[in-house]
């Protein structure tokens, strides 16, 4: 490091780095690199790089395989096999989109005579209608006093939640354990 191997030193700023292969098939997770200057080497890697990436290493056949992606690191292979993709004709083209087209109004036409089936006369029953209304207003008439009972009784049960008269909002207590505090509304917001 220094020529004074004797002084005192210290490191005290890192970076994040997340270093790759030469071909950039296989990159490793994000580490804190200390920033070591007047190193005889640009980067050091030692066990805590290997085991947080599984590099397994073996010295006799000189290898560096990434467990997760089966990746030699020290011998990358010569070229990566590249994926040939046919790419259709115009013909092929036009002659898929009529049998989609044909398939989609087939379907479409099945859902349509499903449809008309199913569906009953687009007027409403109205007097349907009218007597179920008919008959919900008799059923609160005929338990009047009974709903105006249960009524009531759940005021009564839940006064202190629901009081006649809230107070203003300086009169509200404030060491209440869940208070909302609401966002500033002149606040600017920010973007990146």
């Amino acid at each position: 490091m220094d020529n004074s191997p004797s002084s005192p030193f210290s490191f005290d700023e890192y970076v994040l780095l997340s270093p790759s292969s030469i071909n950039h098939d296989w990159t490793s997770r994000t580490i804190c690199a200390i920033i070591a200057p007047k190193l005889a080497v640009p980067l050091l890697l030692r066990g805590p790089f290997l085991s947080h990436n599984c590099l397994v290493i073996d010295h006799e056949s000189r290898t560096c395989i990434a467990k997760s992606a089966n990746y030699d690191l020290l011998n990358p292979p010569k070229h990566t096999p590249q994926v040939k993709v046919q790419i259709p004709s115009l013909n092929e083209i036009q002659r898929v989109r009529k049998n989609v087209v044909k398939e989609l109004k087939s379907i479409l036409n099945d859902r349509h005579k499903i449809n008309e089936k199913n569906t009953t006369s687009e007027t409403p029953n109205v007097a349907g209608l009218l007597r179920r209304r008919i008959d919900t207003l008799a059923f609160i008439e005929k338990n009047k006093e009974q709903l105006d009972r249960l009524d009531k009784e759940m005021r009564r049960k839940y006064e202190d939640r629901f009081p006649n008269d809230i107070p203003h909002i300086d009169q509200l207590p404030t060491d209440i354990v869940h208070r909302i505090k609401l966002k500033d509304p002149n606040k600017i917001i920010q973007c990146r």
